[in-house]
């Protein structure tokens, strides 16, 4: 499903939060939020800048809750906080329409997962519009700003690599952007593989095999 149009406006981005939202989003913004999650999952990815602002390296660290939460309980706060959906490269093309900043920038998952920032898989929206990346220009060789034909190029490209593509919220229902995603991402490891809580809906499609198309190239 595409998100509505207001999903992407920047006064979703700049209005205050709900006091339920900020409890669990930690920030008093939807900026605020996606300024945090800048620095702590994206900046990694990117060789050379420091993740850690200066001023943070020697806080002590956070305590872990007596009780932890349930699985429910962790899904409700993750779908209010920073939630997915699997996408078909159709419905990709579509929200790439109707945004006006697309910014490709390292993978946070592969960076975290595997220590690697070699691929680009993920692509932020609003960023450069925004100035965000003139705060950081020391991250300017890692990131490119693109058009929405070269997005949609490079995407049906990882389409046919085989990638699932994904979209993402910053405090649902602004929309951050989508990401490529193969067993390196952190949400289908955390989710699949270790079956853990999901970080992100089923698409609204089913997929079926063309057996005559069919090489079992990733068939295990």
């Amino acid at each position: 499903m595409v998100p509505p149009n207001e999903n992407y406006a920047d006064e979703l981005l700049h209005e205050e939060l709900s006091s339920a939202q900020k409890d669990i989003a930690g920030a008093r913004t939807r900026l605020e939020w996606h300024s945090r999650f800048w620095q702590s999952f994206v900046m990694p990815a990117i060789g050379g800048v420091s993740k850690i602002p200066a001023e943070s390296q020697d806080a002590p660290p956070a305590a872990t809750p007596s009780v932890q939460p349930t699985e429910d309980e962790m899904v409700a706060r993750r779908k209010v906080e920073h939630f997915g959906q699997v996408l078909p490269i159709e419905d990709v093309e579509r929200v790439i329409d109707r945004v006006d900043s697309i910014t490709r920038m390292p993978c946070g998952c592969r960076f975290l997962t595997t220590g690697k920032a070699d691929k680009r898989y993920c692509f932020g929206f609003g960023m450069d519009k925004r100035g965000i990346l003139g705060e950081f220009p020391d991250a300017a060789s890692s990131l490119e700003v693109l058009d929405k034909e070269e997005a949609k190029r490079i995407f049906r490209q990882y389409d046919e690599e085989g990638l699932m593509h994904s979209i993402w919220t910053a405090v649902t229902p602004y929309v951050i952007g989508i990401c490529n995603c193969d067993r390196d991402c952190g949400a289908y490891k955390g989710y699949i593989e270790m079956r853990g809580a999901p970080g992100f809906f089923r698409a609204e499609y089913i997929c079926q095999i063309d057996w005559d198309l069919c090489t079992g190239a990733n068939l295990v």
